[in-house]
Order: structure tokens, then sequence, then C-alpha cells
């Protein structure tokens, strides 16, 4: 936990200062591949699910399945703290893939040239953008590469049958003796 800390803290920080920086001083495009990247990021994850599913891989957990109703909807809206748990359950695999679905999502904002001046949004930015379609074109890269590299190395995880969930046992209130 420490490790996605420091992560999601300090370099974090130091990276969203650094584009808003250059926001203010006109240059536009590193805020825009930021935001799109961690757009799609939850998104990814969450298409992952559905590659790992084509090539007979279970690579979620049941709570991390629960946990990607809620993720990817958030990451529409650019929120990505949905996918921490997603993450933590397999760390330094979801990194390698959100860093090259990252990659090539935000060389794709590069290269076709999008550009906002809004620093935050998830798809309700694609309309302040110059080009709108070069962001959706963007997500849409993001969101397949970080999926398909996520459902390739990601382990599969085997369906223990004596792993069952706990029933809590209900408490008998006859039980409690007070004197």
């Amino acid at each position: 936990m420490l490790l996605w800390k420091w992560f999601s803290g300090p370099i974090n920080k130091t990276v969203y200062a650094f584009t808003l920086t250059l926001l203010a001083s006109g240059v536009n495009q590193p805020i825009t591949a930021l935001q799109l990247v961690n757009t799609a990021t939850p998104i990814g994850f969450g298409f992952a699910y559905f590659v790992a599913k084509a090539l007979h891989k279970n690579i979620y957990e049941k709570e991390q399945i629960e946990n990607l109703k809620s993720a990817v909807p958030m990451g529409v809206l650019n929120i990505v703290e949905g996918v921490i748990p997603i993450v933590m359950g397999d760390f330094l695999r979801a990194i390698i893939a959100s860093a090259i679905g990252g990659a090539c999502g935000g060389a794709v904002t590069m290269v076709l040239g999008a550009d906002s001046t809004v620093p935050f949004g998830g798809f309700l930015m694609l309309p302040t953008m110059t080009r709108p379609w070069t962001g959706l074109v963007s997500i849409i890269v993001n969101v397949i590469v970080t999926g398909i590299v996520y459902a390739i190395i990601a382990k599969n995880k085997v369906e223990d049958a004596a792993e069952e969930e706990e029933v809590e046992e209900e408490l008998n209130l006859d039980d409690i003796e007070i004197f």
C-alpha cells in the first residue's frame, strides 16, 4: 500500500502540477494527454475483463469484478480512484499494462493534435477540444491496448472450490450473561 500512496501522492501531484503549469503557459497538449489517459485507464481494466474471458482466463476475483462495475463509470468522468483495489491486487502487471496503454493513448493524442484547455472532465472534456474526434480515438486506443496487455500478462486466478465466502455466525442474545 505504501508504494501506491507514493504513486498517487507526490508523483501524481507533481505530474499534474507540471502539466497545469504548461497549460497556464499556453501549452495544452500535455494536460490533454494526461486527462485522456486518466479517463481511459479504468475503462481499459474493464475491457480487460472481456478480453480475458475471450482468452478463457479468469484475471479478477469476485470482489474485483464487483468493483469494476463502479470503477468503469467513474473512469468515464476521469475519476481513477475506483480502480485502486484492482491495481493493488496485481500491482506490477497493472502498472505495466496501464503504462503501455497510456503511452499509446498519449502518443495518439499528441500526434493527432488533441487540444483542450480544460484540465479535467473525462468524456466531458471532449466537446471542449479543438478536434474532439482525436480525443475519442486516443481514449479508444488506450482502452484497447491497456485491456489486451493486462488480459495477457495478468495471472489466471483459479477459483478454489474450498474457498467459499465466510458466513458470519448469528449472535444468540440468550448466551449473553450480565452477572
